[in-house]
């Protein structure tokens, strides 16, 4: 399976619901492990990888009171961590 921008919204939007009803505060997401539990990473064989598009989407859905907690040097990579706060 490989993710499209509809697949990382759909999961973020579910995982921002699933923290906001177990009461939490904010949800902390990293890039490679967003992009495994939406699928398709590590690529399948002849598969590309849709980090780019992971990226788009957590920024996309960053709001003023979220928080950069590692942005690489590029502004992407695997390592990339945002904190949501909650409620959204």
């Amino acid at each position: 399976m490989v993710p499209n921008t509809k697949d990382f919204e759909s999961k973020i939007l579910e995982l921002f619901r699933d923290e906001e009803s177990k009461g939490h505060k904010f949800v902390d997401i990293t890039s490679v492990d967003f992009h495994r539990m939406v699928g398709g990473y590590p690529p399948a064989k002849g598969e590309t990888v849709r980090m780019t598009t992971c990226f788009k989407v957590m920024y996309k859905m960053r709001k003023s009171k979220d928080k950069v907690l590692y942005e690489p040097p590029s502004g992407k990579g695997v390592k990339l961590a945002i904190r949501y706060r909650l409620p959204r």
